[in-house]
């Protein structure tokens, strides 16, 4: 009888503990639970890893932002390959100003002009339109009288050259960008400012892109 007694003590308590065990699980690994959230990541035992880490905030959210600029600039003045495409651009004097004509989508549209079907330009310094544009100096100085016309004088002391070469630049933006409205001003290509240079160069240092207010 005694045994009789200890079996069924024994197989009951069997049963209970198959019972604990199974409520247990039960409860941990249920479909409920086991939902990955919106990143694909799924909770373990109903935690998920980051939900005790404290939210970022706006400042910073800001200064990372900041920081991760700061890298891509010291890049950009470091690594001419990680922005050039064209080929004929050169690590300018700030990191702004290191842009490429294939990342300009107003530059790239003249590319895309049906003129040049089967011409398969590398870079907007190849475009033959540019020598009327922006080399011509009869072009130019005609340019440079209907800006004085509109804006008053060109405020461009010294050699002739430091006049066309601002003129140039003009014209180049007017030509991708159509008319902008007064001091606003657009980064104007690497592989173009060095093209203009090289056309009318310059005795001194170059001043490079400045926003307006910053004269």
């Amino acid at each position: 009888m005694a045994d009789s007694h200890e079996l069924s003590s024994s197989s009951s308590s069997s049963s209970l503990s198959s019972n604990d065990s199974s409520d247990m699980f039960d409860g941990d690994f249920s479909d409920e639970e086991s939902d990955v959230d919106g990143y694909g990541i799924a909770p373990v035992f109903g935690l998920y890893p980051y939900m005790f880490e404290p939210v970022c905030d706006s400042d910073e959210q800001a200064m990372m932002e900041a920081e991760e600029d700061e890298l891509e600039d010291a890049k950009k003045l470091e690594d001419l390959s990680s922005w050039c495409q064209c080929g004929n651009c050169a690590i300018m004097e700030t990191a702004r100003e290191c842009v490429c004509c294939c990342g300009v989508k107003q530059v790239q549209a003249k590319l895309d002009d049906p003129a040049l079907a089967g011409a398969h330009l590398g870079c907007v310094t190849d475009h033959p339109g540019l020598e009327g544009i922006c080399y011509n100096i009869w072009t130019l100085e005609v340019a440079a009288m209907a800006y004085k016309q509109r804006y008053g004088s060109i405020k461009i002391k010294g050699p002739a050259n430091e006049k066309y070469r601002f003129v140039a630049y003009r014209q180049f933006v007017r030509w991708c960008w159509d008319y902008l409205g007064r001091e606003v001003r657009v980064v104007i290509p690497s592989c173009m400012m060095i093209k203009i240079r090289e056309a009318f160069p310059s005795t001194a240092c170059y001043k490079g892109f400045k926003l307006a207010g910053e004269d």
